[in-house]
């Protein structure tokens, strides 16, 4: 009798459950990014940069590593009006790990049905540029925050996370789309990070702040980051600052020709000084024309150039590249993806004095889904 009364019971509550999850038996989504390939050297330098540079100064054409990132989504749409999603992300950039957990809700609130609430590991306050596969902000960790919160002159996203020793963490706010004409808006970020009193943490208190304007395909960038560079969940340093500056963007030349750009000045102060740290200001100028053939066929010839100034009597660390790629991809349009390439570059490296002039023959596939 027990056990029938359990029996009744579990129906029941299935019963009752079912409904509210019905809409999601299909809603399993699956995203990703990634890229692989092989290179050849004959001295086996596969990558050609200036040292202490941000990001691929040079240009990331040709100077990617393999790795990838794939997200596995659950969604449900129960009869309250909520929309919820489940994720699971693995990484694999040299090494396999799990990049985000998470759960999030939206219409939640009746004045604010686009906004989005979370609790989990999450990619977090990223704002990444393209050429140079540079982060201006990334604070990536695990947390809770709500975004997609609309004020009527911007979106507003607010954030709270730990950067995965359980002692540094970050308070993250961002507002986007803040409209200055009919044709020019304005994303700004405002981070601060922090250390509890358990001994465990860094001690060191660090902010960042970053404005960019966009307007025409181009985008106006400027951060300035005390006691960081980029991220206050790693890379915090006593006596670290840094103020970038770029302009980044794309002309179209005809209908099947277009050149992508950009150029940065990055000003660092930092008390450690090693072969490419310490005070030092870097310049890099990226150019990359584009021809599609057609709805299947193209050719990218990027060149780039980048020098690290030490403050100090360091010779520079300067380098530059130029890489001619024949791309196979899934459509017409520069973005589309999946993308294979096969490419060669050649250019120049000095570092610490020491200079190289290494030609890198490679292919690679580039995707995201």
């Amino acid at each position: 009798m027990q056990l029938s009364k359990l029996t009744l019971a579990c129906a029941l509550a299935a019963g009752m459950a079912a409904p509210q999850i019905a809409s999601a038996d299909d809603a399993f989504e699956f995203h990703g990014y990634a890229r692989a390939g092989t290179t050849y050297e004959q001295n086996g330098n596969k990558n050609i940069g200036a040292d202490g540079q941000a990001g691929n100064a040079a240009g990331r054409l040709g100077n990617e590593g393999s790795g990838g990132e794939w997200l596995f989504t659950k969604k449900f749409e129960p009869e309250n009006g909520t929309k919820w999603d489940l994720g699971f992300m693995v990484e694999d950039w040299g090494g396999l790990g799990t990049k985000q957990v998470y759960a999030g809700a939206s219409n939640v609130f009746a004045s604010q049905p686009n906004a989005y609430i979370w609790a989990g590991k999450v990619f977090h306050s990223r704002m990444q540029q393209g050429l140079n596969d540079y982060y201006l902000s990334i604070q990536d960790g695990q947390g809770a925050g709500i975004k997609g919160v609309e004020l009527g002159f911007a979106n507003l996203e607010l954030g709270f996370v730990d950067g995965g020793n359980g002692a540094d963490f970050a308070a993250t706010s961002k507002l986007s789309g803040i409209k200055l004409s009919d044709d020019i808006s304005m994303d700004v970020i405002a981070n601060y990070g922090f250390t509890d009193d358990s001994g465990n943490g860094t001690d060191i208190d660090a902010y960042l702040v970053v404005a960019k304007i966009s307007g025409w395909g181009q985008n106006f960038s400027y951060r300035h980051s005390d006691n960081t560079e980029n991220s206050l969940s790693w890379g915090r340093e006593e006596g670290l600052s840094s103020d970038y500056f770029s302009v980044e963007g794309s002309y179209s030349l005809g209908e099947k020709t277009g050149v992508e750009y950009l150029s940065a000045y990055h000003a660092i102060e930092q008390v450690t000084a090693s072969a490419s740290t310490g005070d030092r200001d870097t310049f890099n100028v990226i150019v990359r024309p584009t021809q599609q053939w057609n709805d299947i066929h193209s050719t990218w010839l990027e060149a780039g150039y980048s020098v690290v100034d030490f403050d100090d009597n360091r010779e520079n660390n300067d380098a530059w590249k130029v890489t001619l790629s024949q791309n196979i991809a899934v459509g017409g349009a520069t973005w589309a993806r999946p993308q294979l390439r096969f490419y060669v570059t050649a250019g120049e490296e000095t570092n610490a004095g020491v200079t190289s002039t290494p030609v890198i023959a490679g292919a690679m596939f580039e995707a995201w889904w």
